[in-house]
């Protein structure tokens, strides 16, 4: 059985007005609602294209001085011109070190050239006969160790005094003729890659010289510590000079170096040999494992009565390739360097 109640007039009238408060509410509701999402969206989207876009400032880097760079870069020529001849007093040259972007030109030794400037203000000039004087304060073109004043694109040089430690106080084991001690101290910088930790064992002459090219006729070993004005305090052997920097090939290029040096006389490209063409005896001893070229041991004379010109390893860099280079050269036991 179920009960049935039946609505007076006045209820239904009522229940139809809450009916129609309830329907324009929620249509009130779903409008706002729609409103507050477009006006997020809008701060979202539409807002963040109004803003000021940051300025970009570019600072220049300021230009630095040449005399303030400390590790040169070198940048290859694009034409390297042939090497220069010699006369017979140009005979006596026993250290070179030439790049070529193919292979070292023959020498002709048999032309009478009396000037061989090679341009950079380090020609070798008029000097080379006379055994290339000159101090290298000028600047000229007797400069067989570089020059004082710095050079742009040139290798730093400096040089050391294997008698002596850092701080100028005497070791011993240098005696003059002495062999092992010098290929001791020459094997240990070869080892760490010609390292400053490794050459600061060792006393510094005070002056720095710069090169962009290296000849150095055959001359009287004081020469060395002179040109690095270290003639008071460096005695005449038992001494190498370091030459470093980076190069940078503007092409492709491949070249290889040719010398021979009286007494030590090596090239390094980033940390590897690539020649080593010292005195024979004091050659085989620092050398390791590194061998000549083969088939070229006996094509050009050094200028020394014996040992021919060594030829080192070629070396390929590509266009904008940096690669850093050492060069060593020293005297062991006195005398004539070169």
């Amino acid at each position: 059985m179920s009960i049935h109640v039946d609505l007076t007039p006045e209820a239904i009238a009522a229940l139809q007005k809450q009916r129609c408060r309830a329907t324009f509410a929620s249509i009130v509701m779903s409008g706002l609602t729609l409103g507050l999402m477009a006006l997020i969206l809008a701060i979202v989207i539409i807002i963040p294209f109004d803003l000021d876009q940051a300025e970009v400032v570019a600072y220049a880097t300021p230009a630095i001085e040449e005399r303030q760079i400390d590790q040169p870069r070198t940048r290859l020529p694009q034409a390297l011109p042939a090497a220069p001849s010699a006369s017979a007093a140009v005979s006596k040259v026993l250290a070179t070190a030439t790049a070529s972007p193919t292979a070292v030109p023959t020498p002709d030794i048999e032309m009478n050239l009396p000037e061989l400037d090679l341009g950079d203000s380090v020609g070798f000039g008029p000097a080379w006969g006379d055994g290339g004087s000159g101090n290298g304060q000028t600047g000229g073109s007797s400069m067989s160790f570089g020059s004082t004043q710095a050079i742009a694109g040139g290798l730093r040089g400096r040089l050391y005094d294997f008698k002596k430690d850092g701080r100028g106080r005497p070791v011993g084991g240098f005696e003059p003729g002495a062999l092992q001690p010098y290929v001791e101290n020459i094997e240990r910088i070869q080892r760490s890659g010609f390292s400053e930790s490794t050459l600061s064992r060792f006393f510094q002459a005070p002056q720095e010289l710069f090169l962009t090219q290296l000849a150095i006729p055959l001359t009287d070993a004081a020469e060395g510590p002179r040109f690095f004005d270290a003639e008071e305090d460096i005695e005449p052997r038992g001494w190498m000079a370091h030459y470093q920097g980076s190069i940078v090939s503007p092409r492709d290029i491949t070249f290889r170096f040719a010398g021979r040096g009286d007494d030590y006389l090596a090239v390094f490209v980033d940390g590897r040999p690539k020649l080593h063409a010292s005195w024979p005896s004091l050659n085989d001893a620092v050398r390791g494992r590194w061998d000549p070229a083969r088939g070229t041991e006996d094509l050009h004379d050094s200028g020394l009565a014996a040992p021919k010109l060594i030829y080192g390893d070629w070396i390929t860099l590509k266009a904008g390739q940096e690669v850093k280079l050492d060069i060593g050269l020293g005297e062991r036991p006195g005398g004539d360097v070169g």
